[in-house]
C-alpha cells in the first residue's frame, strides 16, 4: 500500500470542482508543472471520458470523508481516515483506467485550460 503524503491528504480532500487529487509528484523548489497546449493536446478523448466520469465517484468520497473527519474524536482518527480516503480515492482513479500521474495531468490541464475545463463542467453538470 502507498503512504500518502499530507499534501496529498490536503488536496483529496479539498472540495474544488476539479481536485489535483493525486498530487504525489513532487518539485523542486521554485519548480513548477507547466502544461503546454501541446501537451494537453495528447490526452485522448478517452482519457477526458475517463477522467469526467470518475468525479463522481470522488466527489462521493470527498463527501464521505469530510463528514467522518469532521465527527472524528482525535488527531489519530482524523489521520487514518485521512489515508482511507487517499487510498480509495487512488483506487478509485486506477479503477476507472487512469494511472494517478496522467490523472493529475488532466486535472491541471482542465484548471488551466478554459475549453477543456468548459467540456468538462459541462459533462459533469
Amino acid at each position: 500500500m502507498k503512504i500518502l503524503n499530507a499534501g496529498l491528504i490536503t488536496a483529496l480532500l479539498s472540495f474544488a470542482m476539479v481536485p489535483a487529487i493525486l498530487a504525489e509528484t513532487s518539485y523542486p523548489a521554485n519548480e513548477e508543472p507547466h502544461m503546454t497546449q501541446h501537451q494537453a493536446s495528447n490526452f485522448t478523448d478517452a482519457d477526458i471520458e475517463k477522467f469526467i466520469a470518475v468525479q463522481n465517484e470522488l466527489d462521493g468520497i470527498r463527501s464521505d470523508y469530510a463528514d467522518r473527519l469532521a465527527a472524528a474524536a482525535n488527531p489519530d482518527e482524523a489521520a487514518e481516515l485521512q489515508q482511507e480516503a487517499g487510498s480509495k480515492m487512488v483506487e478509485t482513479v486506477e479503477a476507472a483506467g487512469l494511472s494517478v500521474e496522467h490523472y493529475n495531468a488532466i486535472a491541471m490541464a482542465v484548471q488551466t485550460q478554459p475549453e477543456l475545463r468548459d467540456r468538462v463542467e459541462q459533462s459533469i453538470n
